[in-house]
């Protein structure tokens, strides 16, 4: 999000140095960003982080947050396509639900990163799609986790088609734990056409959670056949292996991983788990 939009939230308060706030926007580089605008303000101790964070969360984000959802709701309307799911609870999000850029694999073992969307490769269908999911990631990083949820499930809604929503959606359930949430938007996604890495890695990672080990073996298959693959999803597809009773293909590859793996503590866990399954 533009740096504009905090600036044009903070000069519409009084009471606050708008000239020192005017100042630090104009020496700004162009293109930056409303984070590193706030991050300006901060150090230079004109303002406190909870007092921007007030300004902009219920004079920027709210207001934007609601004119968006009437325009994707007029969206959805007129979109004579769209036909609502039967039986289908529609949220997910509880308020003690928190976020987590990391999912344990392995009980005190395993925690690897969960990849998250990068807004310059996912393809959008027009700009209100855009601009919905873009509003959705800032939300995330005010930690307001439900109405993340709404914004996306309307936007999903609106664009029945829309492979990037469902993506982030996936994401964002498995980031939040609800991984069988996930795992249903993830496949949904790729039966509509996406067949990208990150929601194939999504997907496997959803199924690894829930114990579905054979269905995650084959997404790693998947995975290690494009052209640049990951090391460590060697070592996440032996232990699916392992725990499908396929011992013979999880040894193989957990030795893979030690040969060309990086990470120590991953590497010294694939030599546990391989003297287990020669012992």
């Amino acid at each position: 999000m533009k740096a504009k939009v905090l600036l044009d939230a903070l000069l519409a308060q009084p009471n606050l140095p708008h000239k020192e706030i005017q100042a630090v926007y104009d020496h700004l580089p162009e293109g930056t960003n409303l984070n590193e605008f706030r991050a300006k303000l901060i150090d230079r101790n004109i303002m406190s982080y909870r007092d921007v964070m007030n300004i902009f969360v219920q004079k920027a984000l709210v207001p934007k947050s609601k004119t968006i959802l009437i325009r994707l709701d007029k969206q959805r309307k007129e979109n004579i396509h769209f036909k609502p799911k039967k039986h289908q609870q529609k949220y997910c999000i509880h308020e003690d639900d928190k976020m987590s850029n990391e999912l344990e694999i392995i009980s005190g073992g395993l925690t690897v990163s969960i990849p998250a969307p990068d807004i310059t490769s996912l393809r959008f269908t027009n700009s209100d799609e855009k601009q919905a999911i873009m509003l959705a990631l800032e939300l995330v990083s005010m930690d307001d986790l439900q109405e993340v949820e709404v914004v996306l499930l309307e936007t999903l809604e609106s664009f029945g088609s829309s492979k990037a929503t469902a993506e982030v959606l996936a994401w964002f359930y498995l980031s939040t734990g609800h991984s069988k949430e996930s795992e249903a938007r993830a496949k949904a996604a790729i039966e509509s056409g996406l067949n990208d890495q990150e929601i194939i890695e999504l997907l496997a990672l959803a199924e690894q959670r829930l114990n579905k080990h054979l269905l995650a073996v084959a997404m790693y298959q998947k995975l290690l056949q494009l052209e640049r693959v990951k090391s460590l999803w060697y070592l996440l597809m032996a232990y699916s292996q392992e725990r499908s009773n396929c011992p013979a293909e999880a040894a193989e590859n957990y030795q893979i991983y030690i040969t060309i793996g990086k990470q120590p503590e991953f590497k010294q866990l694939a030599k546990l788990r391989l003297q287990e399954l020669r012992a």
